[in-house]
Formats: structure tokens, C-alpha cells, sequence
């Protein structure tokens, strides 16, 4: 097994220790509210992402309970056969008398079985080969879409037109004191927020006419909640993990339920901002009934436009919440759950292993 393969079977098991005891804490912790989710979730993501880093200085120092042996990719030697032999020596060549006489047997002549040649790559090892070209080329191309996405973004920003004043701009400038850069494009088909270090809010190039104004409202307070809550970098981290760890199905789970608790912690921001349920409610049906994001746009960018999946769950949610408040999450708590998201790093060393077989 080649040590790119190994390190990847390793890091496969160790996160499904890790996202396991994720998955089940945001289980648990459904009722306290999505800051305290969101804390829980993304130290799981974390853990994940460091798992190998930290995993690194302690694997050979210390000896797992369980220990996973995985067939070896050593290719058998094959002696180098000259073409032409090379002379021998009279006194290497045996004598007449000293051949062994033939004796007559009741059998027959005695044949020797043909010589077959030992198989130079196992079927084992063929699968092994197989997973590590696998893995690494999905891993390629999910990059390499990445990197598209991105081309694209970067392509809109230095296309769309700046708006610095209009109804947009002044909505924009009522709800906070440092506003984000707002741009209008023709190929955005739903407001979505993207960039890392400083998020702009991108806007259909006729949003200002097409959305009344407590909509309007609503949609740019659901961005700039996205903004406060840096949930451009984390999606950024989340597409990367996929791609890197790809084969775990508990990942693309719990990155799937990190952005439906992001969704639901900017309705309750906007809320909290005095935007009328109902209303808010009829723009989240409208913009999933007319207007989708594109697939590029989706991958990097956050936005309000909800998945007909979860379309009920977020009116539902909306209008039934009596308390708009959102919950913070105090110091202490995210001490202890950073010390425990650690604790199950390095606990998990303890448990699993892998290694290639002796042979």
C-alpha cells in the first residue's frame, strides 16, 4: 500500500469516529438553538480537517486498541535475465561420470510439471492500486470544479455594476454601519453573498425593481447575517474537505446540516431585525418559485434563495417562532467544546490504526 493511500485509509477511519460523535451532539443539542449547533458543527469540522496534522506527530508512539493491517502494494522482484549467458568455465561444467544414472521404473518416465510464473501483482493488491488512482483523481476533479466556480465569481465581480446609491444601497446602509460592496448583475439569478475576506452582496441586475421594499429589506438583512457569521470561509473549508475526503458519506452530512442551521440562524437575524413573518415568508416563496441560484454560484456563495427541500421546514419555522431572539454562545461554552473536539482528535488515536501487512 503506498503511503498516500495509508494516510487516507487513516484519516477515513479517524473521521468517522469524529463526525459520528458530531453528528450525534447536533442531535442532541437540536433544542438549544442553531449558535449552539453551528459552535458544535463546525469544531466537528475542524477536528476533521487537523485530524491528519495533529495525528501525524503521535502515530508510532503510541499503540491503537485496534489495529487494521491492509495488504501490501510491493511489486514481487524480477531477476534481470541476460540475453546473452555468460561462459562457463571448464572446470564448472560437470562431469559424465558424475551425472546421476537413470533408473527404470514401473511408472513411465517421469515428467516434470511445467514451470508457471508467479503472478507479479495479486488481485488485493490490483484493488489497492485501483482505490489510490480513485481517490486522487476525484479528489482532482472536485478541485478543479472548485476552481471554476471561483473563475466564475471572480469573472462577476469584475463585471457587474457597483451600486452606491439607489434603494438597495440606502436599505443596505440602514441596517449596518459598515455595508458590504453591492453588486448588480444580469447572471445572477438570486441575491448571494461570496468572498472570503471581504464578502460582497451580489443582486439580479433588476432586483431594485422587481422586489418591494420590506423584501428588499429581508433579503440583504439575510446576507449580511451570513457575512457576521463568516459563512463564506466555512462553506470555502467545507468544499474543500469534500474534495479531499470525499469517500466519507458522514461528511457531505454533516456539511449538508451545518448549511441548513446556517439558514436558519440568518431567518432568526432577520426576524430579530423587525421584518414581519409573513412578509419574510412570502419572499422565501417567491424567490424558490422564480429563482433558483446556478450550481456555480451555490458552491461558493451563500445565499437566501432556500432548496425546495427545505422550503416548508423554513416557512414552518418562521412562522412559528413566537421568539426571535438568537441565542449567543458564551466563551466558556466554546472552550469546552474546542476542548472536546481535541480530546476526540487525539482519543481516536488510541482506538484505530492502519498499517500495511507484514510480508
Amino acid at each position: 500500500m503506498t503511503p498516500l493511500l495509508q494516510t487516507g485509509l487513516l484519516w477515513l477511519l479517524q473521521s468517522t469516529l469524529l463526525l459520528t460523535l458530531g453528528l450525534l451532539s447536533l442531535h442532541l443539542a437540536r433544542k438549544r438553538g442553531p449558535a449552539v449547533q453551528t459552535a458544535l458543527g463546525r469544531a466537528t469540522l475542524l477536528a476533521v480537517a487537523l485530524a491528519p496534522l495533529l495525528a501525524y506527530p503521535l502515530v508510532g508512539h503510541i499503540q491503537p486498541l485496534w489495529h487494521l493491517s491492509l495488504p501490501s502494494t510491493v511489486p514481487h522482484t524480477v531477476p534481470h535475465i541476460s540475453s546473452k549467458p555468460a561462459p562457463l568455465s571448464e572446470a564448472a561444467l560437470p562431469r559424465l561420470s558424475d551425472l546421476p544414472k537413470p533408473t527404470s521404473t514401473n511408472h513411465g518416465p517421469l515428467i516434470a510439471p511445467p514451470l508457471t510464473p508467479a503472478p507479479l501483482v495479486s488481485g488485493g493488491e490490483t484493488r489497492s492500486v485501483g482505490v489510490g488512482l480513485l481517490w486522487p483523481l476525484t479528489t482532482l476533479f472536485l478541485l478543479l470544479w472548485l476552481a471554476a466556480c471561483l473563475r466564475h465569481l471572480t469573472t462577476l465581480h469584475r463585471t457587474a455594476r457597483r451600486l452606491t446609491s439607489g434603494p438597495a444601497f440606502d436599505l443596505l446602509s440602514e441596517l449596518t454601519p459598515r455595508p458590504p460592496t453591492l453588486f448588480a448583475h444580469p447572471a445572477v439569478r438570486s441575491p448571494f453573498l461570496a468572498g472570503v475576506l471581504r464578502p460582497a452582496i451580489f443582486l439580479p441586475a433588476n432586483a431594485e425593481t422587481e422586489f418591494n421594499p420590506a423584501a428588499l429589506r429581508a433579503i440583504l438583512a439575510h446576507e449580511l447575517a451570513h457575512r457576521d457569521r463568516h459563512d463564506t470561509l466555512w462553506l470555502l473549508l467545507s468544499r474543500l474537505l469534500t474534495a479531499l475526503l470525499w469517500p466519507q458519506p458522514l461528511l457531505w452530512l454533516l456539511c449538508r446540516r451545518l448549511e441548513a442551521i446556517g439558514e436558519e440562524a440568518c431567518d432568526l437575524s432577520v426576524l430579530a431585525r423587525d421584518c414581519p413573518p409573513r412578509a419574510y415568508a412570502d419572499c422565501l416563496l417567491s424567490l424558490a418559485e422564480r429563482r433558483q441560484p446556478s450550481r456555480r454560484q451555490r458552491a461558493l456563495g451563500a445565499g437566501v434563495a432556500p432548496f425546495r427541500s427545505s422550503l416548508g421546514r423554513r416557512v414552518q419555522q418562521i412562522l412559528s417562532k413566537g421568539n426571535h431572539i438568537m441565542p449567543t454562545v458564551s466563551a466558556r461554552l466554546r472552550l469546552t467544546i474546542a476542548a472536546g473536539a481535541l480530546a476526540a482528535v487525539i482519543g481516536g488515536l488510541f482506538l484505530v490504526s492502519s498499517a500495511p501487512a507484514q510480508v
